[in-house]
């Protein structure tokens, strides 16, 4: 089993090293969903087999897609978990270029009441997981979610509202009180 692993490894990487030339050359924007899955002040984060940044679950969404049902969709696939959509609170867009395209991430928040039972495939997601905030702000992140911990929530309010500002990092948030550095570890009670 650790050989046929191996090899699914190998391509993921193989596949991931493909498309960063596709998007050098075409530059896409992408949508994608990810979701802060928080129990008892910590958050969990998973770790793809190609590539080395720490990510929160989640992935692209899909033609004809919501975003909502991506994030429950991935969460079963890379997680072995099932959320219900009603359960996953909107927390923030996010859009920033990230290796050769433009991300758009819907992010959103489930806090579970029980720590959950994962069961990653060991191909595509090869770790998992439970951080506080300040652990995994001391880990290399994907972008958004770097940029997310250690931001949060912009004071001023002066926020991107269609949540495509090219070549720049713009933080569309769902509602007032969202999550970050100072309140991931009571994600919990918002």
């Amino acid at each position: 089993m650790k050989r046929i692993d191996t090899l699914y490894q190998t391509a993921y990487r193989i596949a991931f090293q493909c498309l960063r030339v596709c998007w050098f050359v075409t530059r896409p924007r992408h949508h994608g969903a990810l979701v802060l899955i928080c129990h008892e002040g910590a958050l969990l984060l998973l770790r793809n087999s190609y590539h080395p940044l720490w990510s929160l679950p989640g992935g692209g969404v899909e033609p004809g897609e919501c975003a909502r049902a991506a994030a429950v969709r991935e969460i079963r696939e890379e997680l072995g978990v099932n959320v219900a959509v009603t359960d996953l609170r909107d927390v923030a867009e996010i859009t920033l270029p990230f290796r050769h395209r433009t991300d758009r991430v819907t992010l959103f928040a489930w806090h579970a009441a029980a720590r959950p039972v994962l069961s990653i495939d060991n191909r595509e997601v090869v770790d998992a997981q439970w951080f506080t905030a300040e652990e995994a702000l001391r880990l290399r992140l994907v972008p958004h979610l770097a940029h997310y911990l250690a931001n949060g929530r912009s004071d001023d309010g002066d926020v991107e509202r269609d949540g495509w500002r090219e070549g720049d990092i713009s933080v569309r948030h769902a509602d007032v009180e969202s999550i970050s550095t100072r309140a991931v570890n009571q994600a919990a009670h918002v």
